[in-house]
């Protein structure tokens, strides 16, 4: 895992780099267990299973004929952490048949449930980032694999505290969630 202060903007947009935006963001929570709201501010992760986030990203920009994902990386703002003075780890499974949902439409009781989903890293957020960072998580595999979609679990197993962070409109949109993936063109 690395921590990034700030990605510095391309001079030019390149056709072998895509910067996609989440398409929906939520968290469940298990106290509130039929709860459906969305992360249009942010989106959490709480120790002892009390919150988990969802992150979809859609896949249909990447061209299919003459290229191959040559690397792809999830860019998170982390803006609160809320904890013990432990190191808080956040695990992120790729979940890469799960259907496609909506802000609004995922709950505790009525999870984002896919087959074959898989471990991509686990990070950790340590008590002296109270100040915001981005964190930059390396997906080129589970991106690699897909065609159309891929979402994101975000969790911890953790037993004390919580990290928020970034969703779509937190600090009016500048710090949203990104999925970057740089394309490598097939010979001919």
């Amino acid at each position: 895992e690395e921590v990034i202060e700030e990605i510095e903007e391309e001079e030019e947009a390149s056709p072998n780099l895509l910067q996609i935006r989440p398409s929906a963001i939520t968290t469940v929570k298990k106290s509130r267990p039929k709860s459906k709201t969305g992360g249009m501010v942010n989106f959490s992760v709480e120790g002892n299973d009390e919150r988990m986030s969802y992150v979809r990203f859609e896949l249909s920009n990447i061209p299919k004929k003459d290229y191959v994902v040559k690397e792809a990386r999830l860019y998170l703002y982390l803006h609160r952490f809320k904890g013990s003075d432990d190191d808080f780890k956040v695990s992120i499974d790729a979940l890469p048949h799960a259907k496609k949902w909506l802000d609004g439409t995922v709950s505790w009781n009525e999870p984002i449930n896919a087959r074959g989903s898989f471990l991509v890293d686990t990070f950790e957020a340590k008590l002296d980032d109270k100040k915001k960072h981005l964190y930059e998580v390396d997906v080129t595999d589970a991106v690699a694999r897909q065609k159309t979609r891929i979402t994101f679990k975000l969790y911890t197993d953790k037993s004390n505290g919580r990290v928020d962070f970034a969703g779509k409109t937190y600090n009016g949109g500048e710090n949203v969630p990104e999925l970057v993936v740089t394309l490598s063109a097939t010979a001919a």
